[in-house]
């Protein structure tokens, strides 16, 4: 496996630029070896994948730190800016007080950004799997908490107005801003799982953009043991993972 010592190094992404990854989290197979990646000593390896545009990430980011100040002696962690404006990412880095490394990998100019906003950057779209009309009023200022501006303002405005109307035009007045909510009235309310990534400038051949939030789960051998897409609050898939190689909180 091809190591680079970086751990140290890392840690100037909570002072100021974070460093730029020279792997694509896309790329890792399970139950294959990881390459690229940090050093880690032996340990297994959670490798955090998120995005400030990303809803279900933002939402469980508060879980992965809980699992870190429990793990962080038997477990490395390390963070995953990935398809996202670099300022937007150091912010969120910023505001969670991330206490592990984060990297950048295939950064997007034209993503959100915090303020001051550029103009010439479109906000993304947001897709709240789990969340349905009836449900986002209430979600919503746990959902806004810490997106970008741009995103925050456009989530509320919508929750506001399907506050006051029906299921259907709530969902076509989100659909006119950009927001898909879930139309499956069975779906669980505290369930935010998938969000899909925008499309890279530069895609490495053969491995298409992974799907946020996301995690891999690396053994102390170097070997990727599992690949895990999306949020369930019910469930904290990072511990459960673990636990099947032998650590446990």
């Amino acid at each position: 496996m091809k190591r680079i010592a970086l751990f140290g190094a890392l840690a100037l992404a909570l002072m100021g630029a974070m460093p730029a990854a020279n792997f694509n989290p896309a790329a890792l197979t399970v139950g294959k070896p990881a390459v690229d990646l940090p050093a880690h000593a032996g340990k297994p390896l959670a490798i955090v994948a998120f995005a400030s545009w990303c809803v279900g990430c933002i939402d469980e980011l508060p879980r992965v730190l809980a699992d870190y100040a429990k793990l962080k002696d038997r477990v490395d962690f390390l963070g995953v800016d990935y398809l996202d404006n670099p300022k937007a990412g150091e912010a969120l880095v910023a505001r969670f007080h991330i206490p592990f490394p984060v990297v950048i990998s295939q950064p997007l100019a034209n993503a959100p950004t915090p303020p001051p906003n550029d103009a010439a950057m479109a906000p993304d779209s947001m897709v709240l799997h789990g969340i349905t009309a009836a449900m986002l009023p209430a979600l919503a200022p746990k959902l806004t908490a810490h997106l970008p501006p741009t995103l925050a303002a456009t989530l509320r405005d919508v929750a506001a107005f399907c506050a006051k109307h029906d299921a259907a035009t709530c969902d076509e007045y989100a659909a006119s801003k950009n927001v898909t909510l879930d139309t499956d009235r069975e779906a669980r309310a505290d369930r935010l799982p998938t969000a899909p990534s925008p499309t890279p400038s530069a895609a490495p051949a053969g491995s298409g953009p992974i799907s946020l939030p996301h995690l891999f789960i690396v053994d102390g051998s170097g070997v990727v043991r599992f690949d895990e897409t999306g949020y369930d609050s019910a469930n904290d898939t990072l511990l459960t993972d673990l636990a099947k190689l032998g650590i446990s909180p």
